[in-house]
């Protein structure tokens, strides 16, 4: 009962200290009556895309592993139809805001303390307004403005971190609900050769805009708040190969305690910048994990040119309005709409612009039209 109180006192002061200055957008947050940030910029016309990409996606090296039809498992079926139409992310958005209290309320009624239930209720009423910030703060965009944001925000922030890791990668073949990822942002040690990211962070990822996207963009983003969890790059010394674990409370890695091994390892082609194209391998108790294993590719460069045929054959993948979408690896089409967490505290964004992203028709190429 003394560690409830005080925890609950800790969490409402802090809560306490910033609705002066947030009352009115936790309101408005709360009520999910803010409109998602949409990017400024659209795609350039300069060159004409080809809307079905049909040629981008298979002039792909190493080849991207999908299906045109929907997959014949049954199971398969119904996870992919239950991400896209059960509980849309707006309905999540409600429902993850009011769970603390609920929860809490639920709880006080079990309790015949009364300063016990008027902790509880506070301390419930604090969670949820933290919540409501973390869930107010996420931008919904197309993924090729949420590329262009995640170069804009983050490009430069890690002083020292190689090209190869610089610029805005697409997890082509990952079937999980996320697809796009910035490395640049993160802490990072030249001499230890590690980059640290804060798990959930602003403008370091993105999900998919359906169920399973914005579950797992939460999680992350509560996990990094709550437990200081980041996600942590060792490399070897030319950079070519790394390894990936999440820690949390600055020291316990989760993924080391639980016998999962996460690899990258540059596999680019000969005259192409390095670092275009990365294996990602995942292994369970030393037994390689197929569903985990996927090819990473440059889509954004380091000076922001767009890397082709990447990002049009990252676009041709995705399902949207009127156009069906791959179906990765057989299991699972992602949505045109993806979800960024913007800033912790909606105070400090406002409006989102988006640097101009040039074209190069080759990928690796640095020349300017």
């Amino acid at each position: 009962a003394i560690l409830a109180q005080i925890g609950a006192f800790i969490s409402i002061t802090l809560a306490l200290l910033h609705w002066g200055r947030c009352f009115r957008q936790l309101l408005v947050m709360a009520l999910l009556v803010r409109p998602d940030t949409k990017c400024s910029h659209q795609l350039l016309p300069e060159a004409p895309r080809d809307l079905e990409g049909q040629a981008a996606l298979d002039s792909l090296e190493p080849p991207l592993e999908y299906t045109r039809s929907p997959p014949e498992s049954t199971s398969a079926t119904w996870c992919s139809q239950t991400c896209h139409t059960c509980f849309p992310p707006r309905t999540l958005s409600v429902l993850a805001s009011a769970l603390p209290l609920a929860t809490a309320a639920t709880l006080a009624l079990l309790i015949e303390n009364r300063l016990l239930v008027i902790v509880l209720l506070l301390s419930g009423a604090a969670a949820t307004c933290w919540v409501a910030m973390i869930v107010g703060g996420r931008h919904t965009l197309t993924a090729d403005a949420a590329a262009r944001l995640l170069y804009s925000k983050s490009s430069g922030k890690s002083p020292g971190l190689p090209d190869a890791l610089r610029g805005v990668f697409w997890m082509s073949d990952n079937p999980a609900p996320e697809m796009l990822s910035s490395l640049d942002g993160g802490v990072f040690n030249d001499h230890k050769r590690v980059l640290s990211i804060t798990l959930g962070g602003p403008f370091g990822w993105s999900y998919s805009s359906s169920t399973c996207g914005f579950i797992g963009w939460l999680s992350f983003a509560i996990l990094g708040c709550m437990c200081c969890g980041r996600g942590r790059f060792t490399f070897n010394e030319d950079f070519s190969i790394g390894r990936i674990g999440i820690c949390v409370c600055g020291c316990v890695d989760i993924y080391r305690l639980a016998h999962v091994d996460m690899t990258m390892e540059d596999v680019t082609q000969p005259g192409l910048e390095p670092g275009t194209t990365w294996l990602r391998r995942t292994s369970i108790c030393g037994s390689e994990f197929d569903g985990g294993n996927y090819t990473l590719r440059k889509i954004i460069g380091t000076d922001g040119h767009e890397l082709q045929p990447n990002f049009d054959a990252m676009l041709a993948s995705l399902s949207s309005d009127g156009k069906p979408g791959v179906f990765i690896k057989g299991w699972m089409e992602k949505p045109l709409q993806q979800i960024v967490s913007g800033s912790r505290w909606p105070c400090g964004d406002g409006e989102i612009k988006c640097a101009p992203v040039q074209q190069v028709m080759g990928q690796g190429a640095h020349a300017h039209p």
